[in-house]
């Protein structure tokens, strides 16, 4: 097993990347790392890492941003879409569990699911920053582990097909 710094920076910056932004998200990130010879280890360890940034990004733009935004009409459309969204994807999961909600909603590596949303939707709720951050962060890391899975079953079934 190769250690972190013998790996390819690159691909290490580019997970990084694609782990912490809303479009890629882990999605991205890991496959893209595994793809390109990151280890599982280092995959998992820095797309899920990269992914808690969405939590802190998304709490610090709604609360310091948002309001000077929202003088801006299509600025508001996207937002309340997005809001509505949410709401709708989330609100009975909340409902009924709460915090245990919001990990089962980020935990699905599933699209307009994981820490953005989920930690849009624990802002949208009003829910306790310390506990939100907790149920993202671990949703985060089992989807994280979903997808690695995921990508390695897919790469033994293609290696079994090809035999």
């Amino acid at each position: 097993m190769e250690s972190l710094i013998e790996q390819d920076w690159e691909t290490i910056l580019w997970t990084i990347f694609w782990s912490s932004t809303f479009i890629g998200e882990t999605k991205i990130g890991i496959p893209y790392a595994l793809y390109n010879g990151l280890s599982i280890q280092s995959t998992y360890i820095i797309a899920c890492f990269s992914n808690l940034l969405a939590f802190p990004i998304t709490m610090g733009f709604l609360d310091f941003m948002h309001g000077r935004f929202e003088k801006y009409p299509a600025y508001n459309r996207y937002f309340n879409t997005l809001l509505q969204r949410t709401r709708k994807k989330t609100i009975g999961l909340v409902r009924k569990y709460g915090y245990l909600g919001i990990l089962i909603f980020v935990m699905f590596p599933v699209p307009m699911t994981g820490a953005y949303v989920g930690s849009v939707a624990c802002w949208l709720f009003d829910m306790d920053r310390k506990k939100s951050f907790i149920a993202v962060a671990i949703g985060a890391f089992i989807s994280g582990a979903i997808l690695v899975l995921l990508y390695e079953c897919g790469l033994i079934a293609f290696e079994t097909m090809n035999e």
